[in-house]
């Protein structure tokens, strides 16, 4: 997929963006329903970008940000969205080409560096096992019944949905595509939105597998394993 040289930029305070992941979003903000408009119209594309900082009249983002394509899409009554947002790339943003009637940048792909690939294999494994014993602890948690709303899928049984995500790990595993189990562990297995965007900002594959386990063990409760 051709990247865009500039794209519209979604400035939120949480919601990290992970090439490969799935994000939703409800959108009512008048800027950002225009945004949509827009993107569905084009490319369907959009910059979700973390807030730095909480001056919410400047809105400065991180550096880096997740670019994604509209994949599903509602109109609600009264204007807002709901949509999904599927991660297409790591992007640097350069420079705001435009701020109204909302912003756009001049972005740029934020390539992987890659280290030995021996040790790259070892930490995935690493992650992996610590990723199963919390995905052990979300199994046994009772979910909560909520309302069936027809954007987003009805969730598995806790157990089922386990296997799941360990089937799509082992399978990405055997593929050697370390770096998409790196993102799709921090995406869906940090709580923290600090700890994500570090993840994601950090350009060095060796270095965002060392981050995200130091998370998971954090979150695990398993440091007394270090």
């Amino acid at each position: 997929m051709k990247l865009p040289s500039k794209a519209p930029v979604m400035i939120v305070g949480k919601g990290i963006l992970f090439p490969k992941a799935l994000l939703p979003f409800h959108v009512s903000q008048p800027r950002y329903r225009r945004m949509v408009r827009d993107a569905l119209e084009s490319d369907r594309m959009i910059v979700v970008a973390m807030r730095r900082g909480n001056n919410r009249s400047r809105e400065r983002t991180e550096r880096v940000a997740g670019l994604g394509v509209i994949r599903a899409c509602v109109r609600r009554e009264g204007g807002a969205y709901d949509l999904f947002l599927e991660g297409v790339a790591r992007v640097e943003i350069l420079r705001a080409a435009r701020y109204r009637p909302y912003r756009v940048a001049a972005i740029r792909p934020a390539p992987t560096e890659r280290g030995r690939r021996s040790l790259i294999q070892e930490l995935c494994r690493e992650a992996i096992r610590i990723a199963s014993a919390r995905l052990e602890a979300l199994s046994e948690q009772a979910v909560p019944e909520r309302r069936i709303d027809p954007l987003v899928p009805v969730p598995l049984p806790p157990e089922e949905a386990v296997e799941v995500f360990r089937g799509l790990l082992s399978h990405l595993e055997e593929e050697g595509e370390s770096e998409q189990i790196a993102d799709l562990l921090s995406a869906t297995l940090l709580d923290d939105p600090a700890a994500q965007q570090e993840i994601l900002a950090t350009p060095h594959l060796v270095r965002r597998f060392h981050r995200l386990i130091s998370y998971l063990r954090h979150s695990t409760g398993l440091e007394s394993f270090i």
